[in-house]
């Protein structure tokens, strides 16, 4: 089984002015088409988050444009620039968890993928809450598949300062689930 992992895409609206942010929607064109390239092909493209730049519905709309020439399965894990509501209509497909928290969980070639959401609407650091422990520890307990888990927000200290006073609340939690 062979995934591809894609993060930070921050597409953005047409004529936007953000000049750092200018060629994301063109990137990402770009990666399309090298994925579709691939041989192997992988089996899928894991996106861990900021698919958005600001969550807005027009932003998401220019990622499924982008996206829909894509010929391989699309997993996307939401980051702390996207809205979770929008997320899950963007990708009607996905077996989205039943929660507040948009996770889900799927076998791919033999091999379990979980995307956890670790986003905290409307603030940048990460969470683990006890709603996500529960769903993830019965997702791993019921699993006989090899597992990766995916999520946008490291829980472990990156070494780059801004990352890190954002902050992953439920780290302990986090590491007795696992």
């Amino acid at each position: 089984m062979f995934l591809a992992q894609l993060s930070d895409l921050h597409i953005l609206e047409p004529e936007t002015d953000e000049e750092y942010y200018l060629d994301n929607n063109a990137r990402l064109v770009t990666a399309v088409a090298s994925l579709n390239a691939e041989s192997p092909r992988p089996s899928a493209v894991v996106i861990t988050g900021d698919l958005t730049s600001w969550g807005s519905q027009i932003e998401y709309e220019q990622l499924a444009e982008r996206l829909a020439a894509l010929e391989i399965l699309v997993l996307p894990v939401g980051g702390n620039h996207d809205d979770r509501d929008r997320m899950r209509a963007a990708f009607p497909t996905v077996d989205w968890v039943d929660a507040e928290h948009a996770s889900w969980s799927v076998v791919v070639g033999g091999v379990r993928v979980i995307g956890l959401d670790s986003t905290i609407p409307g603030q940048a650091g990460g969470q683990f809450d006890d709603e996500r422990a529960e769903w993830l520890a019965t997702e791993l307990t019921n699993s006989a598949e090899p597992t990766v888990l995916a999520m946008h927000h490291p829980p472990f200290n990156s070494g780059i300062d801004w990352m890190d006073d954002a902050g992953f609340e439920g780290l302990d939690l986090f590491v007795s689930v696992l």
